[in-house]
């Protein structure tokens, strides 16, 4: 078997990010996503989608078949969660302030009136507690969020399995 046809039948099998193109010389298709050794490599499969000349994979982001779909899944998610925090901890802070200084004219005094005592505040100060308000809310619910997902597969050992003595740390 000749080196340059092992090369050809292994990139045949290796999904790659562009249109297909046999006839460049220095074809790129057979350097796979890190094929050095045991790398992780997405290899295509029956789910593989052809969009106008792209061959692209089908990867499930709760069950996935190999390390290579799983590392892709596992991005996908960390990215998805970064765009979430971004709006929630940045954007929807920054328009609410926007939103309390030209839509609704948050400049002046606010008076509150307490029966033997008035007190003078400025609407900035409520609008800035409602900010703060909204970081409390959105970091209680994400360390919740994060405790009840690393509680989601606890382990547990079998009932006749007696329990293990704590290693390491302060007992």
């Amino acid at each position: 078997m000749k080196r340059g046809s092992e090369a050809s039948e292994r990139a045949a099998n290796v999904i790659t990010c562009g249109p297909e193109r046999r006839d460049r010389a220095s074809d790129l298709r057979r350097f796979a996503l890190a094929q050095f050794g045991v790398g992780v490599t997405m290899r295509e499969s029956i789910g593989a989608v052809p969009i106008h000349g792209w061959r692209l994979a089908r990867v499930s982001l709760l069950r996935p078949k190999d390390e290579g779909q799983r590392w892709v899944s596992l991005s996908l998610v960390t990215m998805g969660l970064w765009i979430a925090m971004i709006v929630v901890l940045a954007v929807i802070p920054s328009w609410w302030l926007y939103f309390a200084d030209g839509t609704l004219k948050w400049t002046d005094n606010f008076t509150l009136r307490l029966g033997i005592r008035t007190i003078v505040l400025p609407r900035q100060v409520i609008r800035d507690a409602i900010v703060v308000g909204w970081y409390g809310i959105a970091l209680v619910a994400a360390g919740l969020l994060i405790g009840i997902y690393n509680r989601r597969n606890p382990k547990v050992p079998p009932p006749d399995e007696a329990k293990r003595e704590a290693t390491g740390g302060y007992r």
